[in-house]
């Protein structure tokens, strides 16, 4: 049974380089018009630790606040996650409800739509969560795309659609922390047993396959990538079928660089009809920092928490402006230095707590900068 799987993956494969109709695009393209009105929930937990040298925690721990913090090697979150897709607009929303340390705690929100994204104020007990909504620019539909997120959240940052979303992995270029916005294609690369596998082309620095499984109508079952260092692994375990589609029920996403490593665990719980009025839900008078006037490819470049450009800064007054519109609507602010922008605390005695609210932010700075040099450091041996 393996080699007629294999022999039909071939003959596939060759239909499709000889020019005639690609049936593995089309099942793909097929299965992403089905799950754009759907709804998929996911319980999702998450174990992430960090390696680092002597020197390296106590230059973090110094910077955070002098001899003040220990910084944890090991962090863990439990909690879901919920894609609500309909064409044109997809809900995010991520909920950690338990976790090993109570600042993780919080839930997560990212309206993505075409060539822009909206991150909504985070209810989180964390200061380094923004209090005013953040619009960022994407290049393309930011589902397939993904975008940097510089926040607390354990399950959306790094999510591949394809496999927890159901898009076409021929044309979605994601997670953000692999892709970084770049344009580039999926090659046939041949076949394993009844896997069609598919090579990333047009990024030489970055190495990446997809193999689409053709027993269950070239559904995605593992997805890899590698550049320098950085590494991405998605891996489905189990399977499940909803009015006639293999839809992956089970999957582990492992990231990691040699110093840090992360595993989360998808298990989906739930594909429901997605409501059809959809639109972006957020309080009136909600404050908005709008970025799109930044290209996209600068904050690819430089990472979200390094953008120093100013951003327009507006209320909430039910939509969202065209980017034409923004600098009518709003009004010009200072840099978009989002981990700053955290309301002042008053003036008095710090309780234990209090110190937290201080030092987390200061932390995050540390621990961005640090590993921002690492990159830096990286890409200069290669």
């Amino acid at each position: 049974m393996g080699r007629h799987w294999a022999l039909l993956a071939g003959l596939l494969l060759f239909l499709t380089r000889t020019g005639a109709a690609d049936p593995v695009k089309q099942l793909c393209q097929q299965r992403d018009a089905w799950c754009a009105r759907k709804t998929f929930v996911w319980q999702a937990t998450a174990d992430n630790s960090l390696q680092i040298s002597k020197q390296e925690r106590a230059m973090l721990e110094t910077r955070a606040m002098s001899g003040g913090i220990q910084i944890a090697s090991r962090t863990w979150v439990h909690g879901r996650l919920a894609i609500m897709r309909r064409p044109g607009l997809t809900y995010v929303e991520s909920v950690h409800d338990r976790c090993s340390h109570p600042w993780l705690n919080g839930r997560f929100g990212y309206w993505l739509g075409r060539e822009f994204a909206v991150i909504a104020p985070a209810n989180t007990p964390n200061v380094y969560s923004p209090p005013s909504a953040l619009v960022l620019p994407v290049p393309g539909d930011a589902l397939y795309w993904d975008i940097d997120q510089a926040f607390g959240d354990a399950f959306a940052p790094g999510m591949h659609p394809a496999f927890l979303a159901g898009t076409d992995p021929l044309r979605t270029f994601s997670p953000f922390r692999v892709f970084k916005w770049r344009r580039a294609a999926w090659v046939p690369a041949g076949t394993m047993g009844a896997l069609a596998v598919y090579r990333l082309s047009g990024v030489p620095t970055l190495h990446a396959e997809i193999a689409l499984d053709g027993t269950r109508q070239y559904a995605p079952v593992y997805f890899r990538a590698q550049e320098q260092a950085y590494r991405t692994e998605y891996r489905v375990q189990e399977w499940k079928r909803y009015d006639g589609w293999w839809m992956p029920a089970r999957i582990v996403c492992q990231t990691g660089d040699g110093s840090t490593t992360s595993t989360v665990v998808y298990v989906l719980t739930q594909i429901r009809d997605s409501p059809a009025d959809m639109h972006i839900i957020l309080p009136s008078g909600t404050p908005v920092k709008d970025l799109r006037h930044i290209p996209p490819e600068t904050i690819a470049a430089t990472g979200l928490l390094f953008i120093q450009q100013p951003a327009y800064t507006y209320s909430w007054a039910g939509s969202l402006p065209q980017k034409e519109a923004v600098p009518a609507v709003g009004t010009k602010s200072g840099p978009a230095f989002i981990i700053l922008d955290a309301p002042d605390q008053p003036r008095q005695a710090q309780s234990s707590s209090s110190v937290w609210w201080l030092v987390v932010p200061l932390l995050l700075i540390a621990i961005g900068a640090f590993w921002y040099w690492r990159v830096r450091q990286g890409e200069r041996k290669t």
